[in-house]
């Protein structure tokens, strides 16, 4: 098992995608408001998003399609991420009752470590 400690930045969710790879959300009070994807064997990849976009990213989750979906804690939204963008920019953000309960779900996932199906 790899140690991950590099382009951290106060790490508050992690998802791992069905080809091993582990995204961090880095959204904590001091965090840089990005997503940072290693793949299985804990080399960084890229970092996903920017403070433009997410606001102290708390849950993350991937669904079977590879979709990221992030729960900004700062601004009650839910940024979604396709797999299918070159470029990794939020592809919608969901606001209002549906962010609510989606940020909501993401955390409970959080300290439940149960799956998103």
């Amino acid at each position: 098992m790899a140690t991950i400690s590099s382009n951290l930045s106060q790490p508050t969710g992690i998802a791992i995608d069905s080809s091993g790879n582990l995204y961090v959300s880095n959204g904590g009070r001091n965090g840089n408001n990005t997503i940072s994807e290693f793949n299985s064997a804990g080399s960084f990849l890229t970092s996903i998003g920017s403070s433009s976009n997410l606001d102290h990213p708390f849950g993350i989750a991937i669904d079977s399609s590879g979709d990221l979906y992030v729960d900004n804690y700062g601004n009650g939204t839910v940024s979604e991420f396709t797999n299918s963008s070159a470029v990794p920019e939020p592809s919608s953000v969901l606001g209002g009752f549906t962010a609510a309960v989606l940020g909501l779900v993401l955390r409970w996932r959080k300290r439940s470590s149960t799956p998103l199906k």
